[in-house]
This record gives structure tokens, C-alpha cells and sequence, in this order.
């Protein structure tokens, strides 16, 4: 069969990551390489019939789907970049033929089949390179899952409480159940099991059936397979997205490796994210301003070379050879230059004036002519994190900017 075979590949790629825990450029290629071999895995049960699932069946598509929700990067143009082998839109087709299914499956579990299914299905989906055989031990953990109360709350599941290992009972420790729901199970699941047995512990509930818990805040982890996505504490772990990923600030400060992120905090205009692992936090303004910043009343004058005083001659022989080769139209269309209302001191060896926008209005270029350099600076206005700020972009001397600026020799078009 195909499915064992691609479970050995994710085996060994999970033995070589523990074996290499800081080489960070072979972990993000295995974990490539395990997004790939997962969606092979998934495909698999696209055809899957109800009367031939299993817990395996199921264990291997919540897992494997949470894992990739967690760990690729969707919507990348090349396989360099990390595009998956297979189309994405196939996954997400299987993932609405199968959902109804798995959920109707999974409500005919009793307690100890749900645990199990559940807790194996989250350590292949919060591991490194989601390793069934890897996992094979979280079965025996426990966490106790529920349901989600609701009726818009179907084929979510909770961890509602955990137990304590009663072999604790050996070193002088009572066996405690911490209950995370608001919900009291009247089961004696907790209590010391007769023997000493530290596996009974589990058995008591292992027939019950499954209990219920409140939509709140409060849920640690949580399942939902209606989307194939996993959630800690309210916040959603998944691979960060898509826009904010391919940004060439993130790109170049943390290269092109899927990274694992929870988002924060959302706002009318920002994002705010923690990145797993790196101990960096991301905010993004995925909205920029729509119009320039306000102008104060200073510059009420508007620049015309005719009309400058004897102390401003100067301005026109530095200025006008640049407005009329970028500024002057037809296209864009000419743009409006404002002076300070004050002329300028005899003295006076540098000039600013305000390019307004041609559309929108408002400040959009600040020009700074210096006289006894004899060139100009033109600077620009951007909105980067909702706050106005003008770069450079534009000189007539390199030799005087603090930004390197040194043109082409290539043959061109512009300056």
C-alpha cells in the first residue's frame, strides 16, 4: 500500500530532524518535504466510503490536514518558494467530501476511541515533521476531549480536562483530574484505581460517553473539523499567511522557510503576530493611508519662477530645468509647488518647497534646494505602519545624499 510507504519517508524525516535540532535550513526542507508527503496522504481518502473508515482513516486526515493548516505556506507562485507538488484546491475538495463523514464517524465514539483518535491526530499536527509512528505514544496521554456545545459548534472538539498518571500514588501523590469546562462529569474516572494499576486510571471512562463543554474562552486546545484547523486558547496556529510571508521585508530578514504563527491581535487596519519559535513578533498594516498628510498654513504661496523675489532668483536657475523634464505634465499631470509665504533672507542657502498631489491633494513631494551645491533633493511621501514618511527618490548630485542614488550607465529612458 501507499500509506505505509509514505509514513516510513515521514518517519525518517522526523529521525533526522531530532537528529539535527539546529540545523534550521534542514528542518525547514524537511518540513517541505512533509507537507508534500501529507497532502500525498490525504489524497488517498478522497473516494473513502463511510462503511470503510476507520480510526486510523480518520486520525491520518485530521492530523495530516492540521499539520499542513500549521506548517505550509499557500498560494506560493514556485516550488522554490514552497509551492506544494500537488494542487491545493485538491486538498481543500477532499476536506468538504470527507468532513460530514468524519464527524458522523467520530460521534459514534465513546470516550476512549475519541481521546484516542483526537490526541494522536493533535501530536501529528504539533510535530515536527507529523510522524504517525513518531506519535504513537500520545495515545496513551491524558487529555480528555469533548465536545463542543452548539449548534454552530458541530465537529468541534476540546480538551476539557486532564488526569493525572495514577503510578504518582507510589510516591506518596493523590491522582487529581484538572477540569478545564464548566461541565462536572459525574464518572469516578479519577479516582485511585484498585491495585495500583496506572492503565486503569483511563479505563474507568474508556465506555462513557463523550461529554459536552461550553463555547468559552477558556478552551485550551481545540479541533475543528469542519475547517481542518487547530486552536490554543482562542488563537489559531497556522502557517503565516500568505500576504505577510512573501513581503520582501520578512523575505529578507527571514528568508523564504514556512514560519508558524499565532495571530495576536487584529485591528482595522493591522495584524499582530507571534511568530513560533523565533521570538520575534510580526505587525502588519495590510491598509495603507488613502490621502497625503495635512499641510500646515505656512505654505500658502504658490512657486511661479516670474513671480520670485530678488533673494529667490536662484531657486529657478537649480529648479526649473527638473520640473519641466518630471513635473509638467501631460502625464501624470502637472503638479502644484507651494512656497512659504515669507520670501527667503539674502542669505538663505537652502530652499524647501511642497509638491502637492495631483489627485488627492495634500503633500506628496518635499523639495530642498541647496544653493551653493547647486542641486536639489526631492523627496517623496509613503505611508509604511500608518505613519506618513517621505525618502528620498530623486537628485540631481549623488555625490550629496546619505542614500546611494548612482544612476545607470546602462542606456535609458529617465534620469
Amino acid at each position: 500500500e501507499v500509506a505505509p510507504l509514505l509514513e516510513e519517508y515521514l518517519n525518517k524525516l522526523d529521525k533526522q530532524t531530532v537528529a539535527s535540532p539546529g540545523d534550521e535550513k534542514m528542518i525547514d526542507r524537511n518540513s517541505r518535504l512533509a507537507c508534500d508527503l501529507h497532502a500525498h496522504k490525504l489524497v488517498l481518502f478522497r473516494n473513502l466510503p463511510y462503511d470503510e473508515l476507520s480510526d486510523e482513516g480518520v486520525t491520518t486526515v485530521v492530523g495530516s490536514f492540521v499539520y499542513l493548516t500549521t506548517r505550509h505556506t499557500w498560494n506560493k507562485a514556485a516550488r522554490d518558494k514552497g509551492r506544494m507538488l500537488l494542487p491545493e484546491t485538491e486538498l481543500y475538495e477532499m476536506l468538504q467530501v470527507q468532513r460530514r463523514q468524519m464527524i458522523t464517524y467520530l460521534k459514534t465514539k465513546s470516550q476512549g476511541p475519541l481521546d484516542a483518535v483526537m490526541q494522536t491526530a493533535l501530536q501529528v499536527a504539533s510535530s515536527t515533521t507529523g510522524s504517525l509512528k513518531a506519535s504513537a505514544e500520545v495515545v496513551d496521554a491524558s487529555n480528555r476531549w469533548s465536545i463542543i456545545r452548539g449548534v454552530h459548534s458541530v465537529g468541534r472538539y476540546a480538551v476539557a480536562s486532564s488526569r493525572s498518571i495514577a503510578e504518582d500514588k507510589a510516591n506518596g501523590s493523590e491522582s487529581k483530574s484538572t477540569d478545564n469546562s464548566t461541565d462536572k462529569s459525574t464518572d469516578n474516572e479519577d479516582e485511585d484505581p484498585p491495585n495500583g494499576s496506572p492503565s486503569l486510571a483511563k479505563q474507568l471512562s474508556y465506555d462513557n460517553e463523550v461529554g459536552e463543554v461550553a463555547d468559552t474562552g477558556m478552551l485550551g486546545v481545540e479541533m475543528d473539523l469542519q475547517i481542518g484547523q487547530m486552536t490554543l486558547r482562542s488563537r489559531h496556529l497556522q502557517a503565516l499567511e500568505t500576504d505577510v510571508a512573501n513581503h520582501p521585508d520578512v523575505s529578507l530578514l527571514f528568508g523564504d522557510s514556512t514560519m508558524q504563527a499565532s495571530l495576536l491581535e487584529r485591528a482595522d487596519h493591522r495584524k499582530r503576530y507571534r511568530l513560533v519559535g523565533l521570538g520575534h513578533e510580526l505587525q502588519y498594516w495590510h491598509a495603507g493611508h488613502t490621502a497625503c498628510p495635512p499641510m500646515s498654513e505656512e505654505w500658502e504661496r504658490d512657486y511661479d519662477p516670474s513671480e520670485l523675489a530678488d533673494t529667490e532668483k536662484w531657486i529657478a536657475s537649480i529648479f526649473e530645468p527638473v520640473r519641466e523634464a518630471m513635473f509638467n505634465g501631460p502625464n501624470p499631470p502637472p503638479m502644484q509647488f507651494m512656497m512659504p509665504e515669507r520670501p527667503l533672507n539674502e542669505s538663505a542657502e537652502v530652499a524647501v518647497l511642497i509638491g502637492l498631489h495631483p489627485n488627492i491633494g495634500g503633500p506628496f513631494k518635499i523639495v530642498y534646494l541647496f544653493r551653493r551645491l547647486k542641486c536639489l533633493h526631492v523627496y517623496e511621501c509613503v505611508s509604511q505602519g500608518r505613519q506618513w514618511w517621505f525618502t528620498l527618490h530623486l537628485t540631481t548630485d549623488t555625490r550629496y545624499t546619505l542614500r546611494e542614488m548612482q544612476p545607470s550607465y546602462a542606456p535609458r529612458r529617465q534620469p
